[in-house]
């Protein structure tokens, strides 16, 4: 859950490549979906890092789908992501990759 990811950090300063590292885990799986909170090492900007997973193993054809969202996060907001995994970061910006497959 750490480490360079090949994207721009979101975080202001000159533009890098964002460091990843591990804050804290908000919510681990339960319905297949994680939230963290994790810091760029290089700016120290935080992010609200949210995985869920969508899979279908029906008879029309599996399909799954893991989506990873990094929104940055203000430290005035971490109260309130704490105490509400449904909370949405005041950001605008985001990074999102999806894995998304379908087998045929």
């Amino acid at each position: 859950m750490s480490g360079t990811t090949g994207w721009t950090c979101l975080g202001g300063g000159p533009a890098h490549e964002v460091e990843r590292e591990w804050v804290e885990t908000l919510r681990q799986g339960g319905g297949a979906t994680s939230i963290f909170i994790e810091r760029c090492r290089r700016c120290s900007c935080l992010y609200h890092h949210v995985e869920y997973e969508i899979s279908d193993w029906g008879p029309t054809g599996d399909y799954s789908d893991v989506t990873y969202i990094w929104t940055p996060i203000e430290p005035d907001e971490l109260a309130a992501a704490r105490a509400d995994t449904n909370y949405v970061p005041r950001s605008a910006a985001s990074y999102r990759y999806d894995t998304g497959w379908k087998a045929t």
